[in-house]
């Protein structure tokens, strides 16, 4: 559903995140917006979830009434309970174009493609029939938004989030599972780089059953891109990818530091 507005030495794979909004939401005002959202579907209680939802992303990001973003929103059971969760995503490419036009140096905000924090995801905790009013930050490039999904990877149990991002023509996959309304990542990699230039590398991603636990271990690939010459925008367009038959790397979840890792060959 999308809905558009007027967001044998172990060594643990690269991580690329944020989870403070530091840039909307100062400190100081973390407990009065979490106290002011604790009752938003109380004080909505004709509203379809949708509503309720762009109602909480409008207030918690101030919103203007005139701003165009989009949000994605996906459920399913992401904690360990018998309650369906939902995870929203929201894309502000309009906020990081205005907010490149007032900066220093407009045309190079332009140039890396308004690279920032307009890529984001809440979540809303089935349980308590809450969202948690700190997103999770996903540093990207917000031409694109975010493609979300969900899979039992680290857990037989649960779902956990896979999340796409774009950073001007590349793009990497991460992973995060949920504990206690907050989000946890335990994956990132490239999934590929350099679309549209003669030095151009992907991937593609497998998950296998573990022999050893109830959690997936993650296989990558080699890839070959098949569209590189053939696209009009390269940090728009998404790369088309075909699977090569050599093995890269093999992942293993490490459930004692919530991680996945590999062992160095």
């Amino acid at each position: 559903m999308k809905i558009f507005c007027k967001l044998s030495l172990l060594f643990t794979c690269f991580i690329h995140s944020c989870n403070t909004n530091t840039e909307q939401i100062s400190t100081e005002n973390q407990i009065e917006i979490e106290d002011e959202y604790k009752s938003i579907l109380e004080r909505n209680p004709n509203a379809s979830f949708e509503e309720q939802t762009k109602l909480f992303i409008e207030e918690n990001q101030r919103i203007n009434k005139n701003e165009n973003y989009s949000f994605e929103i996906i459920k399913g059971k992401f904690n360990n309970d018998e309650y369906e969760d939902a995870v929203i995503a929201v894309n502000r490419y309009e906020y990081a174009v205005e907010k490149a036009s007032k900066s220093p140096n407009p045309s190079r905000r332009a140039e890396i493609g308004f690279m920032g924090y307009e890529n984001f995801f809440y979540f809303f905790d089935g349980a308590s029939q809450d969202f948690n009013a700190k997103p999770t930050l996903i540093q990207s490039t917000p031409l694109v938004p975010l493609k979300i999904s969900s899979q039992k990877i680290t857990s037989s149990t649960k779902q956990d989030l896979i999340v796409e991002y774009r950073i001007r023509n590349s793009a990497r996959i991460n992973i995060y599972n949920f504990s206690k309304q907050k989000s946890f990542l335990t994956f990132s990699w490239k999934k590929y780089d350099g679309f549209g230039t003669d030095e151009h590398i992907s991937n593609v991603f497998e998950f296998e059953d573990s022999k050893k636990s109830n959690s997936k271990n993650i296989k990558i690939f080699k890839g070959l891109i098949t569209n590189n010459k053939q696209a009009k925008n390269y940090e728009k367009e998404d790369a088309k990818i075909r699977k090569e038959n050599k093995l890269l790397h093999t992942f293993y979840f490490d459930k004692r530091i919530n991680k996945y890792v590999t062992v160095k060959e």
